[in-house]
């Protein structure tokens, strides 16, 4: 979990059905592959939760050895809820509406 996040985590995990595990504000990483999809032999030359300058990712476009890739991935929130209704009622509850 990175920062930037903690706030909105706290508004979600206020609500007593339901709580928050492996969240992220979104990332940019540049990995080295060794072939498409081959993620076990994956090595990050790169990884970022924050604004980065263009000399960073060139830097770490340079240090992959095989096929470089530039990846920005965007915020990820996991949830646990109580049961399925409750995370029914998440759609419909204002406080959240913006979340969804």
């Amino acid at each position: 979990m990175d920062e930037k996040i903690i706030p909105t985590l706290d508004r979600i995990n206020k609500f007593l059905y339901l709580y928050t595990i492996s969240s992220c504000s979104g990332r940019i990483i540049v990995i080295d592959l060794l072939k498409i999809g081959d993620k076990r032999n994956a090595r990050f030359t790169g990884r970022w939760h924050k604004k980065i300058e263009k000399k960073e990712v060139l830097n770490a476009i340079e240090r992959c050895e095989r096929e470089g890739w530039l990846i920005l991935n965007p915020p990820i929130i996991h949830a646990v809820s109580k049961d399925i209704g409750s995370c029914m009622s998440l759609n419909r509850h204002p406080e959240c509406e913006h979340l969804l």
